[in-house]
Order: C-alpha cells, then sequence, then structure tokens
C-alpha cells in the first residue's frame, strides 16, 4: 500500500467494485546527503555533490531532486561533463 495514498478510499470514490491490487516492491538501501547551512547556489551544490559521490562511492545510483527540465538538463551536462574528465 502506498504511504501517500489511502487506497480503499480512492478505489471506492471511482468505482465500489474495482479490483486493489497490491504490487510488492523491493527495497534498497538509502543513504542521504544534506548540507546542514544553507548554499548560495543549490543547483551547482547538488551537482557538485554528486560527482563526488560519484567519484568516491562504491557503484550505485545517485537521485537529484530538481524543480525543472531545465534545470535537469543542465545538471545532467554538468554532470556528464565533470565525470567525463574522471573516466578516460
Amino acid at each position: 500500500m502506498s504511504a501517500t495514498i489511502e487506497v480503499k478510499k480512492f478505489v471506492e470514490y471511482f468505482d465500489h467494485e474495482a479490483p486493489l491490487l497490491t504490487i510488492p516492491g523491493k527495497l534498497h538501501p538509502v543513504e542521504i546527503y544534506y548540507t546542514p547551512k544553507s548554499v548560495e547556489d543549490y543547483l551547482e551544490s547538488a551537482i557538485k555533490t554528486a560527482v563526488q559521490i560519484h567519484i568516491n562511492e562504491s557503484e550505485g545510483d545517485i537521485l537529484v531532486f530538481l524543480t525543472g527540465e531545465e534545470e535537469i538538463e543542465y545538471a545532467v551536462g554538468k554532470i556528464e561533463g565533470e565525470i567525463g574528465l574522471f573516466e578516460d
């Protein structure tokens, strides 16, 4: 069940006879990194942190929350450029 929705109420609202399906997920360990103080440029700070994690940690995924497509495209380009310097 979702932690963000009251599933039974949701199903009942749309169709009292709708089937309720439960699809089990898989849990993965998560490490959360944050800054104890505000930063002047959160986007550049997020990019720098993602690159540092990529370089210094074992293989895995990095999830960065950004506010929109423009920021995401900018961050991807910067991260790819930075990481390209280290993977030759």
